[in-house]
């Protein structure tokens, strides 16, 4: 789900904490921007096909759990959605050089909302990059001069941490994907 709703949303959310009976839903969502009254428009959008596409769809489900998808479906609102958009100031790294939580989630957010959609140069040939996944990034498909086989550049950027201290590292590691 997660990976589902980052991808098709310009990689403004970072988490999505799983809703059950007895969790905290005030933290259901997680962004590292304000969202407008258009995109919460869209995104109410998005959760409603996602959920039925997850429930609906499937002929495992029951008819019960359909039926209150459906109710669901036609219960959530983008005004409800927006009323309950809270803003939180949260310091990624602290003096000592180590990370909150929120860190290993919205650094690499941040970095591939920077790098959505740029060029980069390599060996004289343009890399066009576009989200392919949670905290990744994929180049256009090129042409290989020699035998014009297509491949492209995979991106993973991911926050660790060194021991002892603990200190933050952005990490991207590069693949080749065909």
């Amino acid at each position: 789900m997660a990976v589902a709703l980052y991808a098709m949303y310009k990689g403004y959310i970072i988490a999505l904490a799983p809703l059950k009976k007895d969790s905290h839903d005030e933290h259901w969502l997680t962004s590292c921007h304000e969202y407008t009254e258009q995109e919460i428009k869209v995104l109410c959008n998005i959760i409603k096909v996602w959920v039925t596409a997850a429930y609906v769809v499937s002929s495992k489900v029951s008819p019960l759990i359909k039926n209150l998808v459906r109710d669901f479906c036609n219960t959530i609102r983008p005004e409800d959605l927006g009323a309950n958009q809270s803003q939180a100031t949260v310091c990624l790294t602290l003096e000592d050089g180590t990370v909150c939580e929120e860190s290993y989630q919205a650094i690499p957010s941040l970095v591939i909302n920077r790098l959505l959609g740029q060029e980069i140069i390599l060996n004289g040939q343009p890399l066009h990059l576009c989200c392919s996944g949670r905290n990744q990034l994929i180049s256009r498909p090129i042409s290989a001069p020699k035998n014009h086989h297509q491949y492209s550049f995979v991106f993973d950027f991911s926050v660790q941490t060194t021991p002892p201290k603990r200190q933050a590292l952005l990490l991207c590691q590069l693949s080749i994907r065909r």
